[in-house]
């Protein structure tokens, strides 16, 4: 059984660590080299490119929280995330090292003044949790400067706690607690000196509490990082998802293990729990889109069987159904793969049974199944989900497929949306999954077209369908797509939208011009950088502008010598943004593009006065 990973509290994050940083970076450093060296680079290179300066700081979590500071790297007025951090602790301002690792609680009305200190000085001392403070007006205790308090006014504002810490002060919630004041006086005097090492002791007690008490930590997350689970304790995990901050409700989550993904979560708008089969992993992390919120419970793995029966659609070829192979052969031990009329030219996996038609697979067995469409490529816990569908009573079920981007980001298009847009349609009810108990199945298997209730779950999904999945009509006539600027939206909320330089003109200087609309697109202003991508070679912001929330631009943007043809213009907000509401897009967007127009320097010929995308 795999060794449980502490529940740290982040002492070393305030120092270069170079023995660790020369560990991580064996492909950077020459492995003799002294720690001057190691210094330099980090100070000239490894700051810039995101590499950790030691084991508790995290650079890409840290510009997530802290978006400014990328502002800053880009205009050359810091060299790294970590040169930040350290900038802020010379001006007394604490900021967070990387996200949270637990989430504790305390109730300070009517707490006795030297507790309430005392309990700061824990939290200065653990700055890899979180504390949650309830303090109601008046109660506020003198100047907190830990980056990791966070106060609220009531009880019932508080988030997903793993441990309640009582101070002698109003009702502490309930679930696992410890009374401050008893742990002082059994620890001994010498913690009532609030020495460091006394504080570190009482530090290593809650941690053990933590432990003991709480089979899944955090409980909860509002934002992306670890998840600590004891897996002699857990075998599955129940993960609800909500909303948080009235953001759009395009968020998702993804669960990773060991760089393993576990689980995709799409968005929901009920909140529905998914079980997810951890697999004996004791570290997880997870990723969170902005706006969205998780709770984490202990839950069983399925146990139940049923079979995954993969089906042809029209135009769908070898690398659809490879997607769907690939993806179904995650579900095993819970599913068995059965290929009906699969295309000449397919190698069928090990264990996998073909059938020469849809009828024939939905008889070769006697139990439940989910009749999936080739080139849709179901999440890991779907299994598990369809199960609880068909326990619950369901008979036949037809849950719409997501829309998987190529940075994994999930969108849900929901039933209303669809009205009027009849090539959308189509194309997402082809992507559909269908959930048939056994009965169901053998009713199918006897009677093709038999007809049977059929239950439409909105807001959910057992798979994703990608993005470059076009119809091939819309390959033929591309003029014919949505002309919306597609993006990839990473789900810790950071976009990017490319722009590809094409042609040799795009390869000299000159000037690009960008007229577009943020009509329907924008919930607020939101400012955006420019920036070109080039292979082997640094990238190179070049302009920006702040976009309306509704409204038309004009965005020129200089382009500087020796650009490439084969170079990438990323547009990407400095900032988080907010999209607006019911847009036709299933994804969030910036803005609608109309057209790019480009300008060389010097003379100007008719042929290259403008060019049009």
């Amino acid at each position: 059984m795999p060794e449980r990973r502490p529940v740290d509290f982040r002492l070393d994050a305030d120092r270069l660590d170079l023995d660790w940083y020369g560990r991580e970076n064996p492909d950077l450093v020459d492995p003799n080299a002294d720690s001057g060296s190691l210094f330099r680079h980090h100070l000239e290179f490894g700051a810039r490119e995101g590499r950790r300066p030691n084991d508790g700081f995290s650079p890409e979590w840290y510009l997530e929280r802290y978006p400014k500071v990328r502002t800053a790297i880009t205009e050359g007025r810091l060299a790294g995330a970590f040169h930040d951090y350290l900038l802020r602790i010379g001006q007394d301002v604490r900021r967070r090292a990387g996200p949270a690792t637990a989430i504790v609680a305390a109730t300070l009305t009517g707490a006795d003044p030297l507790l309430v200190a005392t309990l700061l000085r824990l939290a200065e001392r653990a700055p890899g949790w979180e504390f949650w403070l309830v303090a109601p007006p008046g109660s506020l205790p003198p100047d907190p400067a830990a980056a990791n308090l966070r106060f609220v006014a009531t009880v019932e504002e508080l988030p997903a706690i793993d441990l309640r810490i009582g101070i002698g002060g109003g009702a502490t919630p309930s679930g696992a607690s410890v009374d401050l004041p008893s742990l002082l006086e059994t620890l001994g005097p010498a913690c009532s000196e609030r020495s460091a090492d006394a504080l570190d002791r009482v530090l290593e007690h809650l941690r053990e509490r933590l432990i003991a008490e709480c089979p899944v930590i955090p409980a909860g997350r509002r934002d992306s990082g670890p998840v600590h689970v004891d897996v002699g304790r857990v075998a599955g995990l129940r993960v609800s998802t909500r909303q948080a901050g009235g953001h759009a409700a395009t968020a998702s989550a993804v669960l990773e293990a060991a760089g393993r993904v576990i689980a995709e979560i799409p968005p929901s708008a009920d909140g529905t729990a998914t079980v997810v089969d951890i697999d004996g992993s004791c570290a997880l992390w997870i990723t969170l889109s902005l706006g969205l919120a998780v709770d984490f419970a202990p839950a069983p793995p399925p146990v139940a069987a049923l079979d995954v029966i993969l089906t042809a659609l029209p135009g769908s070829d070898i690398a659809a159904w490879r997607r769907s192979i690939e993806a179904a052969a995650m579900l095993c031990p819970h599913a068995g793969l059965l290929l009906a009329a699969p295309p000449p030219g397919l190698d069928p996996p090990a264990g996998a049974v073909v059938l020469p038609t849809r009828a024939a697979a939905l008889a070769a067995a006697d139990r439940p199944a989910l009749l999936v469409p080739a080139g849709v490529a179901l999440f890991p816990q779907a299994a598990g989900r369809a199960l609880e569908m068909i326990i619950a009573g369901t008979d036949v079920a037809v849950v719409g497929s997501a829309m998987r981007h190529s940075d994994r980001h999930l969108a849900i298009r929901s039933a209303g949306s669809l009205a009027g847009d009849r090539d959308h349609a189509r194309r997402w009810a082809r992507a559909s999954v269908t959930v048939l108990s056994a009965g169901a199945r053998r009713l199918r298997a006897q009677v093709p077209d038999a007809a049977a209730p059929l239950r439409d779950v909105a807001n959910a999904a057992l798979g994703a369908v990608d993005a470059s999945a076009w119809p091939k009509r819309l390959k033929v006539r591309p003029e014919l797509a949505p002309d919306w600027l597609r993006l990839d939206c990473r789900p810790d909320g950071a976009v990017l939208g490319r722009l590809r330089l094409r042609g040799p003109r795009f390869a000299e200087a000159g000037r690009i011009v960008i007229h577009g609309s943020t009509a329907d697109a924008l919930a607020e202003p939101c400012q955006v950088q420019a920036v070109v991508l080039r292979r082997g070679a640094r990238d190179l912001p070049i302009a920006g502008i702040t976009l309306p929330a509704s409204g038309g631009f004009a965005w020129p943007i200089n382009l500087p010598a020796g650009l490439r043809s084969t170079d990438t213009l990323l547009i990407t907000p400095l900032d988080r943004w907010m999209t607006a509401q019911d847009t036709v897009d299933p994804r969030p967007v910036l803005f609608r593009l109309q057209s790019v127009r480009y300008r060389p320097d010097g003379e100007i010929s008719p042929r290259a006065a403008s060019r049009e995308r």
